[in-house]
C-alpha cells in the first residue's frame, strides 16, 4: 500500500481510574504545541444513559480550550481521513469505549482495527491511542464480559505492536514499556 509516512502512534494504556487519558492529553498537547495548534480529540463514547452523557458533556466542557473533538463512535479510521489539515495531533480515547460501541452493534473489531492501523501507519498525523488494560482482573462470570476482556487484550496487542511508544499508566505514573526513552 504505498510507503510508510507516518509520524508516530503513541499507545497508553491502563486500568480505570489509572490517569492514563490524563497522560495521553498532556502529551498531546505538547506534541500539538510543536506545530502550533490544538490537538484533535476523537471521543468514541456515546451516551446511552443520563449518567454517560453528563459524563461526555462534563470531559468536553473540561478539553474545549485545549482540543478540537470530534465524537465518533465506531468508524475511526473514516474520522482520521475526515481531518483534512496535514500534520496534526489525533488523541482517540480510548479503544475500550470504541470495543463496547463495536459489540453493543454486534460488529466484529478486526477489520475496523486493521483499518484503523493502516490509516495511521500510512498516514501525515501523530496518532496518540488509550485503552484499557484488562488483565489483571478475576475471570468474569458472565459471557459478553469474559468476551470483552479477551478481545481488549488482542486488540491492545495488536495496537501495541503497531505502536513506536508504548506507555503503561497506573496511579498517574506513566511507565514507558516500548520505544526509544524519552526526556
Amino acid at each position: 500500500m504505498g510507503q510508510q509516512k507516518n509520524k508516530g502512534l503513541l499507545f497508553f494504556l491502563g486500568g480505570a481510574r489509572s490517569g492514563k487519558t490524563a497522560a495521553a492529553e498532556a502529551r498531546a498537547v505538547q506534541e500539538a504545541e510543536q506545530t502550533g495548534d490544538k490537538p484533535f480529540y476523537l471521543a468514541t463514547g456515546q451516551a446511552f444513559d443520563d449518567g454517560m452523557k453528563a459524563r461526555i458533556e462534563r470531559h468536553k466542557a473540561l478539553r474545549a480550550d485545549r482540543f478540537h473533538t470530534i465524537e465518533e463512535p465506531i468508524d475511526l479510521a473514516a474520522a482520521i481521513q475526515a481531518i483534512a489539515s496535514k500534520d496534526k495531533v489525533i488523541l482517540i480515547d480510548s479503544l475500550g469505549i470504541w470495543l463496547t460501541n463495536i459489540m453493543m452493534a454486534k460488529k466484529d473489531w478486526q477489520t475496523p482495527l486493521t483499518e484503523l492501523l493502516e490509516v495511521i501507519g500510512h498516514g501525515d498525523h501523530k496518532v496518540i491511542l488509550v485503552s484499557d488494560d484488562v488483565s489483571g482482573g478475576i475471570i468474569p462470570e458472565n459471557a459478553m464480559a469474559r468476551q470483552f476482556r479477551d478481545e481488549m487484550g488482542l486488540i491492545n496487542q495488536h495496537v501495541a505492536a503497531a505502536a513506536t511508544e508504548v506507555y503503561f499508566v497506573i496511579a498517574g505514573l506513566s511507565t514507558q514499556i516500548k520505544g526509544n526513552q524519552t526526556s
